[in-house]
C-alpha cells in the first residue's frame, strides 16, 4: 500500500491487528516490495515504540489526523531488553522507514500524509477514531 507525504510515494506493509502491530520490524528489513511499515493504532493517543531485535535503523513517525506530529531520526536496534529507550509521541498512526529517509526527503513535523482508501476504510470498520485522508 502507499503512504505519500510531501509528493513522495512510499511502498509499505499495513500492520492493523495487535499481532502485526506487537511485531513490526522485529527480524525484517526493507526491500523492494516495501520501504516502510504503517501501523494503524486501535485508538488516537499516546503509543510507545522501541526497536528490541529491530535488524535495521529507523526514522519513527508519528501521525495524527495525517499530520506529522514528531519524528525520531535514526533510531538504532537495540538488542539488551533492559536497555531499550522507549519513543514516545501522540497519534493515530505510526510509520518506521529506513533511518535516514526523513532527513534526506526533507520530510518534517507538521507535514501532511496521505494514505491508502482502503487504510480509512479499516478505520472506521473497526470504529477507530483515526481520520486520514486519501490519494
Amino acid at each position: 500500500m502507499k503512504v505519500v507525504i510531501s509528493g513522495i510515494e512510499i511502498e509499505t506493509r499495513l500492520c492493523d491487528t495487535p499481532t502485526s502491530i506487537s511485531e513490526g520490524m522485529v527480524g525484517k528489513k526493507f526491500n523492494r516490495s516495501f520501504k516502510g511499515m504503517l501501523f494503524n493504532m486501535p485508538f488516537t493517543g499516546i503509543h510507545s515504540f522501541w526497536t528490541y531485535k529491530c535488524l535495521v535503523v529507523l526514522d519513527i513517525i508519528f501521525i495524527n489526523k495525517g499530520i506529522i506530529t514528531k519524528i525520531y531520526h535514526k533510531v538504532n536496534p537495540c538488542v539488551d531488553l533492559d536497555n531499550c529507550k522507549d519513543y514516545k509521541g501522540y497519534g493515530d498512526s505510526i510509520l518506521e522507514l529506513e533511518g535516514g529517509f526523513c532527513k534526506k526527503e526533507e520530510i518534517k513535523q507538521g507535514h501532511v500524509v496521505s494514505f491508502d482508501e482502503s487504510v480509512a476504510r479499516r478505520a472506521n470498520a473497526r470504529s477507530c477514531t483515526a481520520v486520514f485522508s486519501t490519494i
